[in-house]
């Protein structure tokens, strides 16, 4: 079995960790006790992206900080997952950083064994790449990347802050509503006491816009603080689509920007100025 997958199958079928109040920390039991609070359940805590395998990782950061120049052969790439098709991309085309960043993309992919080879066709033009056939790989490929990086970018900005910030975030989490219907949630954070919800989306916005609006409304979470955060590739529908939506939709490295920022103003504040206090979009 391939090492991406193997790490994903392992989250869906061991590691899926059926909820327990006392497996949490004295921070991370706010968090609960605020869903608890909404009538909301935690049915289960996913922890497929707490054990991942090293390269697996390093893939998955390397395509959050390179995704612009990435962009073309990983949108390429998606379209043949499914169904599994080796393709090619033309490199003539491509800026010089873009030819070397999805060489270096290609590596990376070998490196996690999401795909099977890679090379040069004989000409030199075009880069070949032959994709796994996995569901597992597929799903990390077009999605759950995303939210392992833009948890890790958070968490490494709050560690990088002032020490004694108190935050807490719990990602991966299954729920039922009061409603009685099930959802999903990426990741939510408590800072000094504001409760902020974040969804991480580097597909079609229009994907899963339903259930982030019964999450906001089941949880009754400040719209300020509820977050869709979309990668480069998506800066045109987040144009569009930014002042008809309740919530906050943000390229995912402005907001990573504007929480360090936010991160140190609340540090330096008094408690009840922190109340007012809210990351921009």
């Amino acid at each position: 079995m391939n090492t991406l997958s193997n790490n994903i199958l392992e989250g869906n079928n061991v590691l899926k960790s059926q909820f327990s109040y006392d497996m949490y920390t004295a921070r991370e039991k706010e968090i609960v006790n605020f869903l608890a609070s909404k009538n909301v359940q935690v049915i289960r805590q996913h922890e497929q992206l707490n054990n991942l395998e090293p390269a697996v990782k390093d893939l998955a950061m390397f395509m959050g900080d390179n995704f612009k120049n990435i962009k073309r052969i990983y949108d390429l790439m998606k379209l043949n997952l499914s169904p599994v098709r080796t393709f090619s991309i033309s490199i003539e085309n491509l800026t010089r950083q873009e030819r070397e960043m999805s060489m270096a993309f290609a590596v990376k992919l070998q490196n996690a064994k999401a795909i099977s080879s890679y090379r040069l066709s004989c000409d030199k033009k075009n880069l070949i790449i032959a994709p796994v056939k996995s569901f597992t790989t597929c799903n990390f490929l077009t999605g759950h990347w995303f939210e392992y990086y833009i948890r890790e970018k958070i968490l490494a900005a709050v560690n990088s802050s002032v020490p004694g910030l108190d935050f807490a975030c719990l990602s991966n989490l299954s729920i039922k509503l009061a409603s009685g219907k099930y959802a999903e949630i990426d990741m939510m954070m408590r800072i000094n006491g504001e409760y902020f919800l974040i969804e991480a989306k580097s597909g079609k916005l229009n994907i899963g816009i339903g259930q982030f609006y019964r999450l906001l409304n089941g949880l009754r979470i400040k719209t300020r603080n509820a977050f869709i955060l979309m990668n480069e590739g998506a800066e045109q529908v987040i144009n569009t689509c930014r002042n008809s939506l309740a919530f906050k939709v943000v390229n995912f490295e402005r907001f990573i920007s504007n929480f360090c920022d936010y991160l140190d103003k609340v540090a330096l504040m008094s408690a009840t100025a922190r109340k007012s206090a809210f990351i921009p979009a």
